[in-house]
């Protein structure tokens, strides 16, 4: 039987996807029996690539505490597309049970229409104030959870954009450097209000694999990858969205965003100051 554990848990570690496949025919309860015995870091890579209706499925089925922790390794999108399978009140009651940072995430996307570019954003994002050091900016990186970090942000003190560089670029600069001197104002920023559809529409986005999203106050809330508007079209939701809807949805996601920008401004100011990196340019 342990023998079976243990090639069961490397199957599912090396191959997720395959293994996603296979669970999807199961029947749930199997799958969440399966799932109930995997570490949260190994199942979910699995649940991640599920369809999301399937992954809701088995989350209704798992121990409470499994459901939690799986969605917590999940990425904010992949979190966010699951919690939108699973009705209510089991929704709210898995929200409230992810970590702080996660749950504030969720709700502020779950507030946003499906077909509405603020639905697919992806909050994850490093951002650092302007007067930053590049060093500074590279040690966050370095220690951060995001995945995937191809740009970091540069927000003044009202989360307002002011300027974004590539990671690669970052990595080439000065390390003594200010990120207000090297940071660019991006090409193409999106709206969270936008519609997927008119979205598609455009050119602007292609230019780029993350294009940042704003709020209707003008402050960052995270970027839309390419491949996360690709599956927007995908799924094929064009909802009928109404003005009223929309405002009631706005008022409630400024609470969240109010929360969220709060805990980004709390890990700026824990990031540990970087050793001095001496100029050998100069």
């Amino acid at each position: 039987m342990a023998d079976r554990e243990s090639l069961t848990l490397a199957f599912v570690t090396a191959h997720p996807a395959e293994a996603a496949r296979i669970l999807e025919r199961l029947n749930v309860t199997d799958a969440a029996a399966l799932f109930d015995r995997l570490p949260a870091r190994s199942g979910a890579p699995v649940l991640t690539a599920m369809l999301p209706s399937a992954a809701a499925r088995i989350l209704t089925f798992v121990s409470p505490l499994t459901a939690s922790s799986l969605l917590a390794s999940c990425g904010t999108q992949a979190m966010v597309a699951i919690l939108r399978q699973i009705a209510e009140p089991k929704r709210s009651q898995l929200v409230k049970s992810l970590p702080t940072t996660s749950a504030v995430a969720s709700r502020l996307l779950l507030h946003y229409a499906n077909d509405s570019v603020g639905a697919w954003i992806d909050p994850d994002i490093v951002v650092l104030p302007p007067d930053a050091t590049v060093a500074e900016a590279i040690a966050r990186v370095a220690s951060g959870k995001e995945h995937d970090v191809e740009m970091v942000f540069s927000v003044d003190h009202e989360q307002r954009l002011v300027g974004a560089i590539s990671v690669a670029a970052l990595l080439r600069a000065s390390g003594v450097a200010r990120l207000s001197s090297i940071v660019r104002k991006p090409h193409t920023v999106l709206t969270a209000s936008a519609t997927i559809s008119g979205m598609a529409r455009r050119r602007g986005w292609r230019q780029s694999a993350v294009t940042p999203v704003i709020d209707r106050n003008s402050r960052l809330i995270g970027v839309l990858r390419r491949d996360a508007l690709d599956r927007a079209m995908a799924t094929g939701h064009r909802l009928t969205r109404h003005d009223d809807t929309e405002r009631v949805a706005t008022i409630m996601a400024q609470g969240y965003w109010n929360a969220f920008a709060a805990l980004t401004q709390a890990s700026v100011s824990l990031l540990p100051k970087a050793k001095p990196i001496v100029d050998t340019k100069s």
